[in-house]
């Protein structure tokens, strides 16, 4: 889910904990805050700050918002487009070979970081890397199994290519 801050217009990509996850799933939340609140790198995704459980409020992790959504949906709307069989251009400009050395790149930079700080992702994917202009890529998705949220940090379309 998105927000948008009223006074600064700011975007912000929200991640909230389903209303009924167990108690467990509620103590991985909060211990995914806490990794992620100590990652401080250009190609992590950043952590905003979080919404704890209150009243009716369901607990929630708030990230930067990365416009073009995840690597995995970069990648096939690329794919349609150059086969012809999507007439909507890609939401990124096509990605040279030189673009996506530059993506794995960066995807090997927020790797070793992670390495640095002890931490092993044990999901690193496509669908768990999101893309902003660029392109600029930040590992995300640091926690648990992913039906214990309402919904994914962005929508994806299921195609099959």
């Amino acid at each position: 889910e998105l927000l948008k801050d009223a006074d600064t217009r700011d975007i912000v990509a929200i991640k909230v904990l389903k209303d009924s996850a167990t108690k467990e799933a509620e103590e991985d939340f909060f211990r995914e805050v806490e990794i992620m609140s100590a990652f401080q790198h250009r190609n992590i995704l950043s952590f905003v700050g979080v919404v704890p459980r209150e009243g009716n409020v369901c607990p929630m992790m708030v990230f930067e918002y990365m416009e073009h959504g995840d690597l995995a949906e970069v990648l096939r709307s690329q794919h349609r487009w150059s086969a012809g069989s999507d007439d909507s251009p890609p939401t990124v400009p096509q990605l040279s070979t030189e673009d996506l050395l530059g993506v794995s790149l960066q995807i090997a930079k927020g790797m070793e970081y992670l390495a640095s700080q002890r931490f092993v992702h044990r999901d690193l994917a496509c669908r768990n890397c999101l893309v902003a202009q660029g392109p600029v890529v930040k590992i995300a998705d640091f926690g648990m199994s992913r039906d214990v949220y309402t919904c994914d940090y962005y929508k994806i379309l299921r195609k099959i290519l």
